[in-house]
């Protein structure tokens, strides 16, 4: 089988190697989607990651085998979405369907072998944890969307939301356009979109949208500031300027760890008097992974709203390139095509 392994950072090797006849389930890998972790791990490596490893957390395919006397409710053949976190299930955080907390979390792409790969293995005791069911009429390359939906999910359920609030969403690439079409869907009404690149602003499911860049704020502090703010970024300067904007008694909710920097005592003393509420969101869980493949079954991201190219796995590069440069919203992995 084929596999793009990360051997160190900026070295992505293409090898094929021999199945390996190991017990547990086996999934053959039809699409896995490559998200800004991945190009991080690619350029500069990341906490969670293990080297050598193959990368890919966003994975949709079908159940090749089954671990030797099986008798739990997949069978082969089932096509299946793979929740990527592999944990203990008897943990405090577990046992709160807060496994993302696991101390014991083992993260398909970073800790084991992920989705950019042919096949991909998980353990006996796993699959019943880890695999969901793709809904009927669902394109498999739709449902690899479901894990950084439930991200989203996440990060959203952590804000204390009024119904008269305004939603400042930072970053419109593919999260940001995902954390907008939540927020409509759950009952937002009052949304605006930031970002630096004034292209990325004019995609056309945003109705209310901010230049990051321009010193003028009339659009997004008038006639209220936002109450609620979701940074879709790693930026430690969008942090300090959201925490300036933010109005008291307000909610800054961030869910990707952030660059080296630093932050003027002056700024985070605003989180003090304003009364601030400042929520970090790490992962998601195996139930907003469910939550999140009903919402793609009834709409809610369609095609026109990113822009999405598909690539063969020697290609992977090709795909983080163009992520990284902005020219696309979405990339994901065919392992079916050939070129």
């Amino acid at each position: 089988m084929k596999k793009m392994i990360l051997e160190k950072p900026g070295s992505l090797i293409l090898k094929k190697e021999k199945d390996v006849a190991v017990d547990g389930f086996v999934i053959e890998v039809h699409y896995c989607g490559i998200c800004g972790a991945d190009v991080k791990s690619h350029i500069r490596g990341h906490r969670d990651l293990v080297y050598p490893r193959v990368l890919g957390h966003e994975i949709t395919g079908m159940i090749e085998r089954l671990p030797q006397g099986y008798t739990g409710i997949w069978q082969v053949g089932d096509r299946v979405q793979v929740f990527p976190g592999s944990y203990c299930g008897q943990c405090k955080y577990c046992l709160s369907e807060r496994e993302n907390l696991c101390d014991s979390m083992r993260i398909l792409g970073f800790h084991l072998d992920g989705g950019l790969s042919e096949k991909c293995w998980l353990a006996p005791e796993d699959g019943d944890r880890m695999l969901l069911p793709i809904p009927e009429g669902m394109s498999s390359k739709l449902a690899t969307l479901a894990e950084p939906l439930a991200c989203c999910i996440q990060m959203q359920q952590k804000l204390i939301k009024g119904e008269t609030d305004r939603l400042l969403i930072v970053g419109a690439g593919r999260l940001g356009i995902l954390q907008y079409l939540l927020a409509q869907r759950t009952g937002w009404k009052d949304i605006v979109v930031a970002d630096v690149d004034p292209g990325r602003l004019k995609n056309p499911v945003f109705q209310k949208t901010w230049n990051w860049n321009d010193p003028e704020t009339e659009n997004v502090t008038s006639p209220n500031k936002p109450s609620q703010v979701i940074l879709c970024t790693p930026s430690m300067e969008a942090f300090a300027k959201a925490i300036q904007i933010c109005e008291k008694g307000g909610s800054i909710g961030y869910f990707s760890g952030l660059l080296p920097d630093t932050m003027p005592t002056k700024v985070l003393n605003e989180i003090h008097y304003k009364e601030l509420h400042v929520a970090g969101s790490y992962g998601c869980t195996r139930k907003g992974n469910q939550e999140a493949l009903q919402l793609l079954a009834a709409g809610l991201v369609s095609e026109e709203s990113m822009s999405c190219g598909t690539f063969a796995l020697q290609k992977t590069e090709k795909a983080m390139t163009l992520l990284s440069s902005k020219e696309l919203h979405w990339a994901v992995i065919d392992l079916k095509k050939h070129n």
